[in-house]
């Protein structure tokens, strides 16, 4: 679509920014910009596939039409054996990834991680382009569908920010079998807990925050002690880091003169 465009007249607001662009084939920037200039808010909602699954993104989204358009069996988010692993779709014995957002460095090195993985493994998979994408949707007559609902289906929380209709704190979850799970034990509380990474170590993020809380004297007599001597044989006496020490006494002096 080119020429002049009534902005008044479309839909703004009721799907995202980037696909009305690409329905226009505009910039993104241009229509969130006539999206401002209305006062008109960005759509917060869910992409969905078209039985009504949650899906990651838009790219998703338009392949699932593809293929329900062409009536090709398929099923979403397969685990890819030997690996931690979940291919984007997989139509038979052929696993299929989407290679999008490969212009950011975290999302490429990934997409390189598992491309040498599969190739490793010798696993069926085919790589399909945002480039290649396109040309497939373009023709396709079914539209995307979108899901207004914000609420983590697993627990309820609400938020805008869900992956596949699941919060971060659920999705990270549903990575790890419940079998999986090492028992640790809580470097402040001392209780046992399920570590969803290796890298935990709290059970909780009280814990973790009350972990931070240095135990150290009062006020006074740390006051005391550095007038007598140095802030920095005060923090090697404790055994706490010189920084961390002042930043406590500049605080203290802050909440003072407020």
């Amino acid at each position: 679509m080119t020429g002049f465009i009534d902005w008044d007249t479309l839909p703004l607001g009721t799907k995202p920014d980037d696909l009305i662009a690409r329905e226009l084939n505009v910039a993104r920037r241009k229509v969130c910009a006539e999206r401002n200039k209305r006062g008109i808010k960005p759509f917060i909602g869910r992409v969905i596939s078209q039985e009504g699954l949650g899906l990651r993104s838009i790219y998703e989204a338009m392949y699932d039409a593809v293929l329900h358009e062409q009536g090709i069996e398929h099923s979403h988010e397969v685990p890819v054996p030997n690996t931690n692993f979940k291919s984007d779709f997989k139509i038979n014995d052929t696993f299929i990834e989407i290679a999008g957002m490969l212009n950011f460095n975290k999302y490429k090195e990934k997409y390189l991680k598992k491309k040498a993985a599969y190739k490793q493994l010798g696993i069926n998979v085919v790589w399909l382009e945002i480039e290649q994408l396109e040309i497939l949707f373009i023709n396709c007559n079914l539209l995307i569908k979108f899901r207004e609902n914000t609420g983590c289906k697993l627990c309820g929380y609400n938020s805008i920010k869900l992956v596949k209709d699941i919060c971060h704190k659920c999705y990270c979850k549903t990575w790890i079998k419940a079998t999986d799970h090492e028992i640790g034990i809580c470097g402040f509380c001392q209780k046992q807990f399920p570590q969803y990474s290796r890298d935990s170590k709290f059970c909780s993020r009280q814990c973790y925050w009350n972990s931070m809380k240095l135990d150290l004297p009062s006020i006074d007599w740390l006051e005391s002690e550095i007038s007598a001597t140095s802030m920095s044989e005060v923090a090697a006496e404790l055994g706490v880091n010189y920084y961390t020490l002042h930043k406590k006494l500049y605080r203290n002096k802050k909440r003072k003169r407020e």
